[in-house]
């Protein structure tokens, strides 16, 4: 039994309290395999400008090479790599990634630290590499059912591919005294619509709702906030 990928276990049944083996349980448990592979880049840079004040510069982002799902393990034929897709099964929030699996995205932000006492400016940067539809792929574990396709019909070709997303983010903080903090900021600046696919091809909620990802894309528009801190 120790050559099926399904494991088998073997269990006791609790006979008058003496936790007798009454045999075997043989319930099949899905043990797959996930393997990720890719590169996290963190860099900063600052640029001393004199009486005009400071540049802080700083880039935090992921690419990802493989995110190689193996649903029964040692069983290949199974497998399929998310790198780059999106979809019901890659996206899954509870057997997939959770999210679009971009192959790149990263958030770049630059800080003028003002010459002014305690105004600091942030204008941030954050990029989303395009996505296609994990149907479209070629990989028959992620075929889409009945054999649907943009030639025939079955996949619209608005759900085929996000393109590349990028949102611009803009705040102000500022100190009013020693103790009392204010923070002015607009997300998503420039009020970017989120992308749109359709429900049959979307990952189950909460990942996907509203026929978009809203833990990913921003699904409400531009959004302006304030915040005041205090400290004791």
């Amino acid at each position: 039994m120790s050559g099926d990928p399904l494991q088998y276990r073997v269990g006791e049944n609790q006979v008058r309290g003496l936790g007798l083996l009454a045999g075997l349980m043989c319930p099949r448990v899905n043990v797959g395999d996930l393997e990720e592979d890719g590169v996290d880049l963190d860099m900063s840079y600052s640029y001393d400008m004199g009486p005009g004040g400071k540049l802080v510069s700083n880039i935090v982002g992921t690419y990802i090479d493989k995110y190689e799902v193996e649903p029964v393990a040692l069983s290949p034929g199974t497998a399929f790599n998310c790198a780059g897709l999106m979809g019901p099964t890659c996206s899954s929030p509870t057997n997939g990634a959770g999210t679009p699996v971009f192959r790149w995205r990263h958030r770049f932000s630059t800080t003028w630290e003002t010459p002014w006492s305690g105004l600091d400016v942030t204008l941030a940067w954050r990029y989303y590499s395009a996505v296609t539809l994990e149907s479209l792929n070629g990989n028959p574990n992620l075929a889409a059912q009945g054999g649907a396709t943009i030639a025939n019909g079955g996949i619209s070709t608005t759900d085929s591919r996000f393109p590349s997303y990028s949102y611009f983010d803009l705040t102000a903080a500022v100190k009013l005294s020693d103790k009392i903090g204010l923070r002015l900021g607009v997300n998503n600046l420039l009020d970017k619509a989120p992308p749109l696919v359709g429900s049959t091809n979307i990952a189950a909620p909460p990942t996907g709702n509203n026929n978009t990802y809203p833990g990913t894309y921003d699904s409400l528009g531009r959004f302006i906030f304030a915040e005041i801190t205090a400290t004791f």
